[in-house]
């Protein structure tokens, strides 16, 4: 595997810190050499990006990492105001997740950048938390229309992406990682699972998507993110359970309380 690493910032926003300034923002416009500007393309006609939250930056960087002369091994994505740890530090949060601290962005500055490299290997991701209310089936339907993931679940099932077994495990889980597009990945796993995200979209987009309101207008992406964090776990799974190979979530915050992003 290629050594060369690709780090890079996602978000709606400018990152809250400079990231040591080795990393670049994603765009799709050029807006200069702080920026990494990706291929554009449209996930499906008459569909506003903002709808699939932050997917919409990450199949854009699978595009490029695809399409760049440079051959990357590994990718390194962190969110404008979060960034995944392999060293625990900062404060508990108002979430009550076990693996999420805050921290100020004056204290991620002054960090060193190994903070957010794997301990061993080219893998770092988030550590699952308990699903304090049940399974994933019942945490989902509190906050988001269930029938909406049901529908996506089904597709994943005719398009061949999961299987019953599969989504048998996802909905009884009593686990999930959050954030789960934040992370170091071998840059082959993860245009593997961002072409899974993005087939299972576009057919889920064919079948006639309903559309929402307020917060759940990015239902596309709350379902995404679940999807996508069992295909994380699976791989937890796959290495073993090697905890080298789990961080902790920072979230980067001047008063301690976490907020709804908007991405």
């Amino acid at each position: 595997m290629s050594l060369l690493a690709l780090p890079v910032v996602i978000g709606h926003k400018s990152p809250l810190f400079s990231f040591w300034g080795k990393f670049k923002q994603v765009t799709y416009q050029d807006k200069g050499d702080q920026f990494l500007t990706l291929p554009n393309f449209s996930i499906y006609p008459g569909v506003d990006d903002r709808e699939i939250g932050e997917y919409h930056y990450l199949f854009g960087l699978r595009r490029y990492l695809e399409e760049s002369q440079e051959k990357f091994g590994v990718v390194i994505v962190e969110h404008y105001r979060r960034l995944l740890s392999s060293q625990k530090m900062g404060a508990p949060t108002n979430l009550n997740q076990s693996h999420t601290f805050a921290v100020t962005p004056e204290e991620a500055e002054r960090q060193d950048p190994s903070i957010i490299l794997p301990k061993s290997g080219s893998w770092l991701i988030g550590t699952p938390v308990i699903i304090h209310n049940g399974s994933q089936l019942n945490h989902f339907q509190l906050s988001h229309p269930l029938q909406e993931y049901l529908r996506m679940l089904a597709l994943a099932m005719d398009i061949g992406v999961l299987d019953g077994g599969d989504v048998v495990n996802l909905l009884s889980s009593s686990h999930m990682i959050t954030a789960p597009s934040v992370g170091v990945f071998p840059a082959d796993r993860f245009i593997k699972h961002m072409r899974i995200l993005e087939q299972l979209t576009k057919a889920y987009l064919e079948a006639g998507a309903k559309k929402y309101d307020g917060y759940n207008q990015r239902i596309i992406a709350f379902c995404l993110e679940r999807i996508h964090s069992y295909l994380l776990m699976s791989v937890i799974e796959e290495l073993n359970f090697d905890p080298n190979i789990t961080g902790y979530q920072l979230v980067l915050t001047q008063d301690g309380v976490v907020r709804p992003s908007g991405l």
